[in-house]
């Protein structure tokens, strides 16, 4: 899978939220919020064919975190990313 470029990165009181690049007259805009570690992995794997696999190793080997752990939050963090249609599988 592959994270879309068709997305804007803004802050907005406080939180970090993945806005869509082209949101002019549209009502039902999907955004994803993200949590430091998110907008990490996000970055990290901008522009790269992934699978979850690799973002799970990528996930234990920056934060030193239990494999479970860091499938549950990569799990979330795609759903996310397919919600919004930010992802191409």
């Amino acid at each position: 899978m592959k994270i879309r470029n068709n997305y804007n990165i803004r802050e907005i009181a406080g939180v970090t939220v993945l806005v869509p690049s082209s949101v002019a007259g549209k009502a039902d805009v999907k955004t994803a919020s993200l949590n430091a570690t998110g907008l990490w992995l996000l970055k990290t794997l901008e522009g790269k064919d992934f699978t979850v696999d690799d973002a799970v190793d990528l996930m234990c080997a920056e934060y030193g975190i239990d494999r479970d752990m860091a499938v549950n939050d990569v799990n979330a963090l795609i759903g996310a990313l397919r919600q919004c249609g930010f992802l191409d599988e």
